[in-house]
């Protein structure tokens, strides 16, 4: 299991808290992300809805018990309580657990919607064989102790519980078919990268952000890397977080590696297209993908989806 090291762990712990209870973080998740008409957020519609179509395809009773780890915004806990599921959510952010409080006051009254304050790596304050459904979507790359995750995970469901997996993609259509978003991802690819750093494109960050650091060392302060032609394009993260990178594969090895067992998947979108631009072709193609992908037809292009969710239940047999 790739867990960080002691010694990074603690500081990673306290960056990825700290960035969640920041202020940035109060402005971007304290609105209705799902329905922002931002052309980036589409990955955030369609993980919902695959994810929502995957809980539908359950058919779990009414009053059965989800546990959200990672709410964010708490969208998806709406759609769960319109569906007269009991909701259980844990964030880190203080003040993302006081917002969502606020917006379901009344199912928390009536005893249908329980909100928390925690880490999804850390024990969970519930008794073993507690909940139908375990869901992250978009929040397990945060994850220290990864291990940890799944142990506890495994430990609150029910024998025959599900747990649901949404995640980014580290090998995007969208990305590859940027020149500097597909150098970044050749990196990673070539060395084996666990771990990304900011969503910096400038050459000098991608590769000082990677295990290609380790050659140019000698090489950081010179003026060639100093360079505006090396330095253009800079977004380096302030908090020092190691937030992991999957691909389809990689994280469907996760999951079987932790006594899961998959069991079903979705993915998409490929090509994110905005209203205000002349983008007729990637809309096109985003809709042509996503119907070959959603019709089973091409099962293999989930591995340059921008997102793919997993169905999961423990693997008893192991």
């Amino acid at each position: 299991m790739d867990d960080l090291e002691t010694g990074l762990l603690k500081e990673h712990k306290e960056a990825v808290k700290s960035w969640w209870n920041s202020d940035h973080t109060k402005q971007k998740w304290h609105g209705q992300t799902y329905e922002s008409d931002f052309e980036t957020h589409l990955h955030y519609w369609i993980r919902q809805e695959k994810t929502l179509k995957l809980l539908d395809e359950l058919n779990l009773p009414k009053d059965s018990k989800i546990l959200e780890l990672g709410f964010g915004g708490a969208e998806l806990a709406g759609k769960i309580l319109d569906r007269e599921f009991i909701y259980h959510g844990i964030d880190i952010s203080e003040h993302l657990c006081e917002n969502a409080k606020k917006i379901y006051s009344e199912n928390i009254n009536k005893g249908q919607a329980f909100f928390y304050k925690g880490s999804l790596e850390e024990k969970l304050n519930f008794e073993e064989n507690y909940f139908d459904l375990v869901i992250i979507c978009g929040a397990i790359h945060y994850a220290g102790k990864l291990s940890n995750n799944f142990l506890e995970v495994k430990r609150v469901l029910k024998k025959e519980g599900y747990y649901i997996i949404g995640q980014g993609n580290m090998f995007t259509l969208n990305d590859l078919i940027s020149f500097r978003k597909l150098l970044k991802c050749l990196i990673w690819y070539f060395t084996n990268e666990k771990y990304m750093h900011s969503y910096s494109l400038s050459f000098r960050d991608i590769i000082f952000e990677s295990k290609l650091k380790k050659y140019f060392l000698k090489y950081e302060n010179s003026n060639f890397f100093k360079l505006n032609f090396m330095n253009k394009k800079s977004n380096s993260w302030k908090y020092k977080i190691h937030k992991r990178i999957f691909s389809f594969s990689s994280l469907k090895n996760t999951i079987e590696n932790n006594e899961f067992e998959v069991i079903k998947f979705y993915g998409g979108p490929f090509l994110y297209a905005s209203e205000r631009k002349n983008s007729i072709i990637k809309k096109f193609f985003n809709n042509i993908f996503q119907f070959l992908l959603d019709k089973k037809i091409f099962n293999f292009l989930i591995k340059i989806s921008d997102n793919f969710v997993f169905l999961s239940k423990p693997n008893h047999k192991l």
